[in-house]
């Protein structure tokens, strides 16, 4: 079961990460605060802090840190959300 919530993650994070840079006109590769800065001179209506934490958990995660299931739904809907706010 662990095993698959790795890769459902491995399968997801990347995705959500380069779209998210991709929006933004970043690199796949972009740190977390240029990410953040960008949001900001965009002007994006998304909670920077949501977003810090949303890349911090999936990065964690994806090096070994433990997560339930509902901690993976939770924070697959988060990536949901932050894209979704990206297209308004």
């Amino acid at each position: 079961v662990a095993r698959a919530r790795d890769l459902a993650l491995e399968n997801i994070y990347p995705r959500f990460k380069a779209t998210l840079c991709r929006r933004l006109g970043l690199s796949s590769r972009a740190k977390t605060d240029d990410i953040v800065t960008s949001l900001r001179r965009h002007n994006l209506p998304i909670d920077e802090i949501e977003v810090r934490q949303t890349l911090s958990d999936a990065e964690l995660t994806l090096a070994g840190e433990q997560i339930e299931d509902a901690q993976l739904v939770k924070l697959v809907g988060r990536m949901r959300r932050i894209l979704a706010q990206l297209k308004k």
